[in-house]
C-alpha cells in the first residue's frame, strides 16, 4: 500500500483542498470518495468555506506579524538610546560608589554578589529597571541634587526625555 505525504504548508494544503473537491465536482456521483465522504459525514463545500476562512485569518497573521515587527523596531529605535543611558549611569554610580556596589542595586541595577551588573535582554525587564532607575532619581527633592546631575550635564541627558521616548 502507498503512502500518503501530506504537506506541511498552509498553502499547500488549501490548494490540496481545492485540488481534491475540484476533482471531486468534475467526477460528480462517480467519485471514488463519494463513498468515503458520506460515510465519514464529510462536505467538501463545507471544507471549502473553511478553508477560505482559514486563508483570511492566514493573510491577517502575516499582515500582523509584519506590524509587529515594524513596531519593535520602531520600539528599539526609541528605547535603545534610553537604555543606554541607564546602562552609562549605572557605570557612573558603580565608580561613585565603589566598592559598596550594592547602593547600585538601589537605583534598580540588577547586581551580582561579584558586583557585576547583569542586565536583562527582555525588553519588559529593562523597562522595569528604567522605571525604579527614574523613580529613584525623582526621589530627589531639592534642595537635595541627584548624584547623577553632574553625569546629566555632562553628557547632555534629560531623564524627562528619556521618560517621554518610553511613554511614547
Amino acid at each position: 500500500m502507498a503512502r500518503l505525504n501530506f504537506p506541511n504548508q498552509f498553502w499547500v494544503q488549501l490548494q490540496l483542498l481545492a485540488d481534491v473537491k475540484a476533482k471531486h465536482d468534475a467526477l460528480g456521483a462517480a467519485s471514488p470518495l463519494a463513498p468515503y465522504l458520506a460515510h465519514q459525514g464529510i462536505d467538501l463545500a463545507a471544507c471549502a468555506v473553511a478553508g477560505a476562512e482559514a486563508d483570511a485569518y492566514h493573510q491577517l497573521l502575516n499582515t500582523c506579524s509584519l506590524k509587529k515587527e515594524n513596531n519593535t523596531a520602531q520600539r528599539n529605535l526609541l528605547f535603545n538610546p534610553v537604555w543606554a543611558h541607564v546602562t552609562g549611569s549605572f557605570s557612573y554610580l558603580k565608580t561613585l560608589f565603589a566598592p559598596n556596589y550594592k547602593q547600585v542595586g538601589e537605583w534598580g541595577a540588577p547586581i551580582l554578589v561579584s558586583g557585576r551588573i547583569k542586565y536583562p535582554a527582555d525588553f519588559m525587564k529593562r523597562t522595569v529597571i528604567f522605571t525604579d532607575f527614574l523613580a529613584k532619581n525623582n526621589s530627589f527633592i531639592l534642595p537635595a541634587v541627584s548624584p547623577l546631575q553632574a553625569y546629566f550635564t555632562q553628557n547632555n541627558i534629560s531623564p524627562a526625555a528619556d521618560n517621554a521616548a518610553v511613554i511614547q
